[in-house]
């Protein structure tokens, strides 16, 4: 056990090494979410994972058996203290964007100089 002490203004958030949290910037409501706009934090652990990401119009509620949507694969590697990051996508949706603007933090490297 970990035992952190917790505040109303702080609370510790954990994640797992090797994982990948998506997220968006700040919208008023579902009408403005941002499809064109990604971004991800990725948690490095050493080796390699594969974490997909599913994607609808948000309106349609067959999107999944009507195969209304996109899957966007996310590879992630770690060695030593260097990090990559690929991503390939499938599937289509009505308002799928063209492009998307994708934002990727690394957390879990090592400052180091030489």
């Amino acid at each position: 056990w970990i035992e952190v002490d917790v505040t109303t203004e702080s609370i510790p958030v954990f994640v797992k090494g090797g994982s990948v949290i998506p997220m968006l910037p700040a919208f008023e409501n579902t009408a403005y979410y941002p499809k064109d706009q990604l971004i991800l934090h990725y948690y490095t652990a050493e080796g390699s994972a594969t974490r997909e990401l599913y994607e609808d119009d948000g309106a349609n509620p067959k999107a999944l058996a009507a195969k209304q949507f996109e899957l966007i694969k996310l590879y992630c590697m770690k060695k030593e203290n260097n990090a990559a990051m690929m991503l390939s996508s499938t599937g289509l949706y009505t308002g799928k964007p063209l492009q998307r603007n994708v934002e990727v933090f690394v957390h879990g490297l090592s400052n180091v100089s030489e």
